[in-house]
Order: C-alpha cells, then structure tokens, then sequence
C-alpha cells in the first residue's frame, strides 16, 4: 500500500519560521485533516529536497529553459535517469552540489532547478495520508500562512 506525504514549506526555501509558531501550525494543519497520520515538524540546519516522490513531474533548466519530463517513456530516459542520479547524490548534501543538466549540457546549482512537484526547504510541515483533497483548500493555506508568517508550497508526494 501506498502513502500520500503532504508537506508544506516556506516558498522561500532558506527561511524558517520563528519556532514558536511551529506547533500552533502543527496542530492547525491537523484540524485541516483530522484523520492524517504522523504529524511533524522538520527543521534542517542546510537546505534539502523535498521531493514529491512517485507524483513528481518534472522540471525546468535554470539556464535553457528546457521542461524535463519525468516519466518511462523512451524519449526521457535520459532525464529519469539524471533524476534518479541526482536525488540519490543530495541525500546528504544539497547545498553547494553542482549537476550538469541533460538538456543543453549546462552545469548549474541543483537547487537552482525548478521542479514541477517539488522544491527545497529548511523547514517542513508534513502529514501523511490526510483525507482531504488535493490541494489544501486556499483558505487553509491562507490560516497556516498567517500563523508562520510567510508563504507556503505544497508538495504532495507518494511513496
């Protein structure tokens, strides 16, 4: 059986809300979706990727533009296969890594990258398997956003 991992982050990846907020957010994401499991709070001292697991779609070069398209269709193994690698490579470290793009060869920053599902963050909010509907609706979004001070992202992932 599969998972379904929300977590929400500041779409400014480097910011961490103030800790007091942390919990009083916590706790109202959970009354958004009252039958979720494993509430949590994750703060990071670096950046990481917080990724969307099976939903990820895609992503976009910072240098050509290019849209990467992440599926099993033959025309994009190359891009599943430097998404594969590239993940496997910042399970560590995300900061600093450098990786040559498969569509014009370019090397850029990885957190330079734009993806479609996903993005990077030094602080989460994450449930899993919520009943609600994707997405949050813009009013939750808009109360959880207010408790932490700054704007969030979603990203849903599967697991």
């Amino acid at each position: 059986m599969s998972d379904t991992v929300v977590k929400l982050v500041p779409a400014d990846p480097r910011h961490v809300p103030p800790p007091p907020t942390h919990r009083p957010a916590l706790d109202l994401l959970v009354q958004f979706a009252l039958e979720c499991e494993d509430p949590n709070v994750r703060t990071y001292h670096t950046l990481q990727y917080v990724d969307a697991g099976e939903y990820e779609e895609g992503a976009s070069c910072p240098r050509c533009g290019h849209h990467l398209t992440f599926d099993w269709a033959p025309e994009h193994e190359a891009e599943m296969d430097w998404y594969r690698e590239i993940v496997h490579e910042t399970e560590e470290r995300v900061e600093g890594v450098r990786t040559i793009m498969p569509c014009c060869g370019a090397e850029v920053l990885f957190e330079e990258v734009r993806f479609d599902s996903s993005g990077f963050a030094k602080f989460e909010l994450v449930i899993s398997n919520p009943a609600v509907p994707y997405p949050l609706p813009a009013e939750a979004m808009r109360q959880l956003e207010l408790v932490l001070g700054c704007p969030l992202l979603q990203v849903w992932a599967k697991y």
